[in-house]
């Protein structure tokens, strides 16, 4: 019983020492994050080397510090990953331009106007977790944001529904601002269906669902999906 106590107090021990360890060198790390900006190219390893060197320093003089060797090759991974993901020289995406901004460059009609094409449809993406591009997209291959227009087979409104289908959703498909709410509701159950994959939902969108999951429509499908990231709030974007 004593020296399963005394194995006992010497695992304690020994996770002891290998939390302290990893605190020492996260502090490490962290202040390697804090010295910004980095002006050259070399300078995240050569600190980082640094911080290596003063944690085998203090090992050195307080061996009982010192985690197993599996700690510390998880901790030096950890630790290259930190710094180097920190590298304020990686080149970062620009913010994309406002969609009212997008609208307004690429379809006749006013700020104003654009502005409130804008409003509902990223109102509508929000409320059924659908990329507010690629609902702009929709809008836009649909309709060219024409909030009277009606095809041939009936659809209507600038996201292009059947009455006769899409009535029952409880929405005023002749007012434009619910017609793509609808819209955006369509997309978001299809994508649903399509066990969370927007080309199959937009292939939906197109032909119909029972088509895509009867594998018919797929040309046709694929010329819409094709448009859809063709579209310049996607293309500006990088997709959705």
């Amino acid at each position: 019983m004593h020296s399963q106590l005394i194995q006992n107090l010497r695992v304690q021990d020994l996770m002891v020492s290998s939390l302290l360890a990893l605190v020492v060198a996260w502090l490490g790390i962290l202040m390697l994050n804090n010295h910004k900006p980095v002006t050259h190219p070399g300078t995240a390893a050569a600190d980082e080397a640094a911080v290596l060197q003063a944690t085998a320093d203090l090992w050195q003089h307080h061996p009982w510090l010192q985690p197993p060797l599996e700690n510390l090759v998880r901790l030096w991974m950890a630790g290259r990953h930190e710094v180097f993901d920190n590298e304020p020289d990686a080149a970062q995406p620009a913010d994309p331009r406002p969609l009212y901004d997008q609208i307004a460059e690429h379809y006749p009609m006013g700020a104003a106007r654009a502005r409130q094409f804008a409003d509902w449809i990223e109102s509508a993406a929000e409320a059924y977790q659908v990329p507010p591009e690629l609902l702009a997209a929709v809008v836009a291959v649909e309709s060219s944001f024409r909030v009277d227009v009606r095809s041939s087979v009936g659809a209507v409104g600038p996201a292009q529904l059947r009455p006769e289908y899409w009535s029952e959703l409880g929405y005023n498909l002749y007012e434009p601002g619910e017609n793509i709410r609808a819209g955006a509701r369509v997309l978001s159950s299809y994508y649903h269906l399509c066990d969370s994959d927007w080309d199959c939902a937009l292939r939906a969108y197109n032909v119909g669902i029972t088509r895509v999951m009867n594998g018919g429509g797929s040309a046709a499908g694929e010329r819409y999906v094709s448009r859809i990231s063709s579209a310049p709030f996607v293309a500006e974007r990088g997709g959705w």
